[in-house]
């Protein structure tokens, strides 16, 4: 993505190609921030962890997550079972967006939803 040639700032300055590549694609505060959060098994109140929000309903295995900042592109999600009290099973995320996205939780025969606690890492993709 790094330009060679001067370009214009939406204000109508000119800039150089080593300022836009210093700027924009060097900075990755300018693809969204890094959020990530340890969710528990039932509630609504994470763990730890923050600029996001999200809803679930006790019983169903599915969380659904609303960043603070929307991304400029859909984020990288990486989804892990932390699970110590209902032992083994599945987290998978379903849709996901610039916005936000949604998680499943299963038991560990793959099919039953089950509510489960995890952890999340949303990251600009690079």
């Amino acid at each position: 993505m790094a330009w060679t040639t001067p370009v214009t700032h939406a204000t109508g300055d000119v800039i150089t190609a080593s300022q836009w590549n210093a700027e924009v694609t060097g900075n990755m505060n300018t693809l969204g921030p890094t959020v990530a959060g340890i969710i528990p098994a039932s509630g609504t109140t994470a763990t730890s962890g923050s600029g996001f929000t999200y809803t679930h309903t006790n019983g169903t295995g599915l969380y659904v997550f609303t960043f603070s900042t929307v991304y400029s592109a859909t984020p990288v999600i990486q989804i892990t079972n932390a699970d110590a009290v209902n032992g083994s099973g599945f987290v998978y995320t379903g849709s996901q967006g610039t916005a936000g996205f949604t998680a499943y939780t299963l038991q560990k025969d793959g099919v039953t939803a089950s509510d489960r606690a995890f952890h999340f890492i949303a990251s600009p993709a690079h």
